[in-house]
């Protein structure tokens, strides 16, 4: 049976990935699909790929969703047609996702015909290169389907230009690789690099070049300059001695110039708010505000890890979170130092440089005031505050190395709006607790600050979680909840994945010492 994939490398340590349905112009099916995401997944974790190029067999880069041969996403059953023509959509665009948030630089070598998803496709891409025979173009038009579903009217916008992209859209126009190029260079978000060509050379092919680039990227491999040497600390982007391949910290073509007139940094609002790429610990990661915010990373773009004291329950998360990208499960118990320091060894295994830790793991206990158990105080003070306090520690070795002057470590602290007033229920240590959490968060910013770290807290009202769920289960109590929140409601998921990511991107990066309600304006107007 033949391959829909054909790989290999054609120089040192550069991987070359080409579509392998050249009857079809290399049209989309599941199958093709389903490998490239496999095979994505397997460069990520190589440490001896250094960069990726993609491209397509025969004369075709990609010519698109076949439309009669596309067959059915894993997740389809074939009980449900509307559902399972939305499975086939998620199961592509979760592959443009994943490409751009592979660690190394990606190489679209478009040597034909590049339309609809195969347009997306080398949008996502780091570098294009095309050939004389390079065709673009946004197919969608003709078969009535979205744009957005395969990310084209989310990239070529940030490429070209609003105007120039709509355009294309709603015509569904043809565009050789020259007009291709003239548009590139004249978009608003985008400038030329210098891997790029100064001149046009004629329309010559320029596929053979980007062999040569990705070479020349992986020259120096277990060198001073590799980010990714033998002693496993991972650098971010490519290191000074790359500047000429890419000359961004972010993935995509999404920086422009780093210094504005007047000495302030321009950035596109994509890449303001970007965490692709990043390294993350989400401790009680498997339920709960910690899965909420797992997930929020992990749709990100980030390489997460989430922990927790159940096994099974944090396997079980870890595995539906792979479905939207790299999630990766740890079981770990924080409430004691052994436990801390177990789990800040197995996370620096995995990740040698962490830019995100989020302390999320806690415990509660009710009790009448005159009847509270002197255990509901060290269950909950040993997890809460000591446990967030002790894995911290262990960790500053990969938060120092991964942290950086514009683009800080992260720390994450999750406290409790009953951290910040009289909680009204009887959970005399969980309250106590929390408001330590916050003068903890203050302290250690503090303290880290001129190392480059940022430490933060949010302090969320009622949200769906297990803590919660006594009073959250009952109709009737929900909404006496519910009525004590000024916006009247119980927060969403998005709404702690949002905070997060914010404090956790570039638009967050000046942040530090804070202590940030989340709560519907209950300390704020309640």
């Amino acid at each position: 049976m033949v391959s829909a994939l054909l790989v290999d490398e054609p120089a040192p340590h550069v991987r070359r990935i080409a579509l392998n349905r050249p009857e079809h112009l290399n049209a989309m099916t599941a199958e093709l699909c389903e490998e490239l995401h496999e095979e994505l997944r397997r460069a990520a974790v190589e440490r001896s790929c250094r960069a990726l190029i993609l491209t397509g067999a025969g004369r075709g880069f990609c010519a698109g969703l076949d439309l009669h041969g596309y067959g059915a996403a894993p997740a389809n059953d074939g009980s449900d047609e509307a559902r399972d023509r939305l499975a086939n959509q998620q199961h592509m665009s979760t592959l443009i996702l994943q490409l751009r948030a592979l660690p190394q630089p990606v190489i679209a070598a478009v040597n034909g015909p590049a339309a609809g998803f195969g347009l997306a496709l080398a949008l996502a891409a780091d570098i294009r290169y095309a050939s004389r025979e390079a065709v673009f173009r946004v197919a969608f038009i003709n078969v009535g389907v979205s744009n957005c579903d395969m990310g084209t009217s989310w990239l070529l916008p940030r490429l070209i230009g609003a105007s120039r992209s709509h355009e294309l859209m709603l015509t569904g126009r043809r565009v050789d690789a020259e007009e291709a190029l003239r548009r590139a260079r004249g978009g608003r978000h985008r400038r030329r690099s210098a891997a790029e060509p100064s001149s046009r050379g004629g329309g010559a092919d320029r596929v053979a070049r980007a062999v040569g680039r990705a070479a020349d990227e992986a020259r120096d491999v277990g060198r001073p300059g590799d980010p990714l040497r033998a002693d496993g600390r991972r650098v971010r982007g490519p290191p000074a001695d790359h500047e000429h391949v890419r000359q961004r910290p972010a993935r995509g073509d999404r920086s422009v110039s780093r210094e504005a007139p007047g000495r302030v940094r321009r950035l596109a609002m994509d890449e303001l708010f970007d965490v692709s790429g990043k390294t993350a610990l989400v401790t009680g990661g498997s339920r709960g505000i910690g899965l909420m915010i797992a997930r929020g990373l992990v749709r990100a773009g980030a390489r997460v890890i989430i922990s927790s004291r159940k096994t099974g329950d944090v396997e079980r998360a870890a595995e539906q979170l792979s479905e939207l990208g790299d999630c990766r499960a740890i079981p770990g118990d924080v409430s004691t130092p052994e436990g801390a320091a177990a789990l800040a060894a197995a996370s620096t295994e995995l990740f040698p440089q962490l830019d995100i830790l989020v302390n999320n793991a806690g415990a509660t206990w009710g009790a009448p005031l005159e009847e509270f158990p002197a255990v509901g105080w060290d269950r909950v003070v040993h997890t809460n505050v000591e446990g967030l306090f002790n894995l911290t520690v262990a960790l500053l070795g990969a938060l120092r190395a991964a942290a950086k002057r514009e683009d800080p470590a992260r720390i994450v602290n999750i406290g409790s709006v009953d951290g910040l007033r009289a909680p009204s229920v009887e959970n005399y240590s969980y309250s106590a607790s929390k408001a330590a959490v916050h003068m903890l968060t203050r302290h250690l910013a503090k303290r880290l600050a001129s190392e480059h770290i940022t430490v933060n807290a949010i302090a969320p009202g009622p949200f769906e979680s297990k803590m919660m769920a006594f009073l959250l289960e009952n109709p009737e109590t929900r909404e006496l909840v519910e009525q004590n929140v000024p916006l009247r409601r119980i927060g969403h998921p998005d709404d702690a994945a949002g905070l997060t990511i914010f404090l956790c991107s570039r638009a967050g990066s000046y942040m530090t010492g804070t202590v940030i309600p989340l709560d519907g304006g209950i300390t704020g107007c309640g």
